[in-house]
């Protein structure tokens, strides 16, 4: 089974040049991939942007559009969490099952993913949570 998914990456950076190399080399790094197919790229022109980001007074914008073919649908789970889109959508096929094996995969992606953020401290995962009393 191919899962298609049609992905929107957009980078900053106070250069111009820092965020066109950037965002190349993230998009081949991407496509280089095993079990990864970019079909289809549109970018846009880098523009220049006023208070583009709270700590940036002004910068520079790259978007780049991809419609991707991945092996399954836990490549293209990895794939998400590893190079972080904007914005995903699902292109094809309309349905599909999974089965056990992947569906395990699939979740231990997502495990696999929190716990490396909580390695770098850049989150946590919420070990108990209230109760919500009054429901």
């Amino acid at each position: 089974m191919s899962v298609r998914v049609w992905m929107v990456f957009e980078a900053i950076a106070p250069e111009k040049e820092t965020v066109e190399n950037s965002m190349k080399e993230h998009i081949e790094r991407l496509g280089s991939d095993e079990g990864v197919e970019v079909s289809e790229k549109e970018q846009e022109e880098t523009k220049e942007m006023d208070n583009p980001h709270p700590s940036l007074e002004k910068g520079y914008s790259k978007v780049v559009e991809l419609e991707v073919e991945f092996d399954d649908f836990t490549t293209a789970l990895k794939t998400v969490t590893n190079y972080g889109p904007t914005y995903v959508q699902f292109i094809g096929p309309e349905n599909f099952e999974m089965g056990m094996k992947e569906a395990q995969e699939s979740l231990q992606t997502v495990a696999d993913t929190m716990h490396q953020y909580t390695q770098k401290g850049v989150g946590g995962v919420v070990v108990s949570r209230e109760t919500d009393e009054t429901a």
